[in-house]
């Protein structure tokens, strides 16, 4: 299975990342475990993480990258295999990362994170919040507090987004 993880980008030993570092590398190492291709966004923060886990663990991690070699923000991280340089800026890059998965795990995230959980409904793309991890992860899982899994963004149902609370409940969805 391809699964595509977003979530924060930024410094790994700063808030908010630090704090979910241990959840974000015992994910990417039960995704690499289990013989999943691991996609994200090849850069810092949970997506280097998450890379780490799964790298340590044996598996095949795909970094999709904005703009291209040449440009300072395109390094990939350490733990990427596979490095695909879009020529795109950040958000149009998102749309490559997201049509390519056949699942998004969403951790925390700023408005980057936001556009990709939309982008990945928009493209019928299961979804699985992380609803304890902040950020619009968090935001949009408390739209939906009280609710049994799945739920859909809009009443077109284009998708099912499932809303967990713990890692364990995460990895069900692998």
């Amino acid at each position: 299975m391809e699964i595509v993880v977003i979530g924060y980008s930024g410094n790994i030993n700063e808030s908010p990342v630090k704090e979910l570092e241990k959840d974000v590398y015992r994910l990417g190492y039960l995704i690499g475990k289990k013989g999943h291709t691991l996609w994200n966004g090849g850069r810092d923060g949970i997506m280097e993480i998450v890379s780490k886990g799964a790298s340590e663990a044996g598996g095949d991690i795909v970094g999709i990258l904005p703009w291209d070699k040449k440009q300072m923000m395109a390094t990939p991280s350490k733990f990427v295999k596979r490095v695909v340089y879009t020529g795109l800026d950040l958000s149009m890059r998102s749309l490559v990362l997201v049509n390519n998965a056949d699942l998004v795990i969403s951790v925390g995230g700023g408005s980057g994170t936001a556009t990709e959980i939309f982008a990945a409904y928009g493209y019928a793309k299961p979804i699985v919040l992380h609803a304890n991890s902040g950020g619009w992860t968090q935001k949009i899982s408390q739209t939906f507090q009280g609710t049994e899994n799945p739920v859909y963004l809009d009443h077109r149902k284009t998708a099912p987004v499932f809303i967990e609370h713990t890692l364990d409940d995460i990895v069900k969805h692998l």
